[in-house]
């Protein structure tokens, strides 16, 4: 989906704008961002959004039901490889797992997306059924009070999520912000004269950085970031277009000296098209590319990599990365026609 430099994409150093040591991004001075989202029967998709921008003290004191240990965790890193492919100090000296990692990395968030745009397609009920079906999604050991907790917490999120897409392109509805800082202590936020800030809540929304808030509880809508903080601060804008099932992504000409962000992301969330439970076929019996409940959900729930070797799921890779054999790519794009494909390219 998007260019990757370093092991730790929180800092990276990008042309024109510099990067402190990892060691000072923890520092009580920087300022991040939070996207809370809450009910609003008075709007067409019921929702309203609010992008908190403090310290983390300040945040801590204005959204205190998230936690003081979720906000001491910024800045997020991102995507989670350990499955696929775990990166280790040692790891540097590696030649064939340098030459792949960040390639793998930016697939592996292609893929991600695009099974997110996916999941946000499916009926509650095949969510539901989904998470009975696989073990993988919820711990056995848990009550079946909790497992229910559980379902209607996912369903709830990606009932977020899709609203989220939905109300794209434009700015949030409200801001709440601490004093100005200075341009070291905003990294890891997105400016009003950024490009990026007309579509802010997705980008706090990929990073991890976006809150549900009913009744007193605050829920994370994406439990597993797709990008990291300061991708989402500073490398990308994204865009929703309704008209494609493509995704693209460019990069942001700019005269004179560079600003965040860099590169520009077009996200396709077209409508769904008719959904059927089964494959049909024609009066010669050919197969008619109709997209049915089961190739969604295939897509949208398949491992990273195969857990068993006559699975129906569509992994990312066989086997995770070793020194000897790398690593073999298998779907990094749906295989069925008619799912939105993300930014790979």
């Amino acid at each position: 989906m998007m260019p990757f430099d370093l092991d730790s994409t929180n800092n990276q150093k990008l042309p024109g704008y510099e990067v402190l040591s990892p060691n000072l991004s923890q520092g009580e001075k920087f300022q991040y961002q939070i996207l809370l989202v809450e009910e609003d029967d008075n709007s067409h998709l019921e929702i309203k959004t609010t992008v908190y921008t403090g310290t983390k003290k300040y945040l801590k004191e204005k959204l205190p039901g998230i936690g003081n240990e979720k906000i001491d965790n910024f800045p997020h890193e991102g995507l989670d490889m350990k499955a696929v492919m775990k990166f280790k100090k040692k790891s540097l000296d590696d030649k064939m797992f340098i030459n792949q990692y960040h390639a793998l990395r930016r697939l592996l968030a292609a893929r991600k997306l695009s099974q997110l745009i996916a999941e946000t397609w499916l009926r509650d009920d095949q969510i539901e059924a989904t998470i009975d079906e696989k073990t993988s999604l919820v711990d056995p050991t848990i009550s079946s009070n909790q497992e229910t907790e559980i379902k209607e917490e996912k369903v709830l999120t990606l009932k977020i999520i899709r609203k989220l897409f939905l109300s794209a392109n434009r700015p949030p509805d409200r801001t709440k912000s601490e004093s100005s800082a200075t341009k070291s202590d905003c990294q890891m936020i997105i400016k009003k004269n950024q490009e990026s800030w007309r579509n802010i809540c997705l980008n706090l929304l990929f990073c991890g950085q976006a809150y549900y808030k009913k009744g007193d509880r605050y829920i994370e809508v994406l439990k597993s970031p797709i990008i990291s903080t300061y991708e989402a601060s500073c490398f990308f804008s994204f865009q929703v277009v309704w008209n494609s099932f493509v995704g693209t992504l460019e990069e942001i000409q700019q005269v004179g000296k560079n600003q965040p962000p860099f590169y520009r992301v077009f996200i396709p969330y077209p409508q769904r098209p008719n959904v059927v439970e089964k494959v049909d076929c024609d009066d010669d019996g050919l197969f008619q590319p109709i997209l049915t409940a089961d190739t969604i959900k295939n897509w949208a729930y398949s491992q990273d990599i195969v857990r068993k070797p006559k699975s129906t799921e569509f992994p990312f890779a066989k086997k995770k990365w070793n020194s000897k054999d790398g690593i073999h790519i298998e779907y990094v794009s749906p295989p069925y026609p008619y799912l939105p494909m993300s930014c790979a390219t």
